[in-house]
């Protein structure tokens, strides 16, 4: 099954280099779909059945750390797994972000040899 994977970041290069890593480490059955902001990003959750976002903090619009309170006050995107990616990577934003309920946080810029333990695990959890 053909699972959909949301890439969230308002840097278009940002969201090529994701998607590379993602297909690197095997993520070769997913559809990869891309928005520039959380309220974009939302938008595609409530009208498809996505199997994973990954997102960036820091965005124009609506950020993702709104972005993820609506999502885990929705019914329907609660339990969505969500991986951050960002540059703001510091104790107080883990400890904002723990009661989102997060699968991980990737400090940007992303190296692959570095992300592929995080990868793997999601893929597992993925059923991938």
């Amino acid at each position: 099954m053909d699972k959909k994977i949301l890439i969230i970041d308002d840097s278009r290069t940002a969201r090529l280099f994701i998607k590379q890593c993602f297909e690197i480490s095997g993520f070769t059955q997913c559809t990869f779909m891309e928005a520039s902001q959380g309220e974009e990003g939302l938008k595609i959750m409530n009208a498809q059945e996505i199997a994973l976002v990954i997102t960036d903090i820091n965005m124009p619009v609506k950020d993702g750390i709104s972005m993820l309170r609506e999502m885990r006050a929705s019914e329907n995107l609660k339990n969505v797994p969500v991986l951050v990616i960002t540059s703001t990577q510091n104790a107080a934003r883990e400890e904002e972000l723990r009661p989102l309920k997060v699968e991980g946080i990737l400090a940007k810029p992303l190296h692959l040899p570095n992300v592929s333990k995080t990868l793997n695990t999601l893929k597992t959890q993925l059923g991938m």
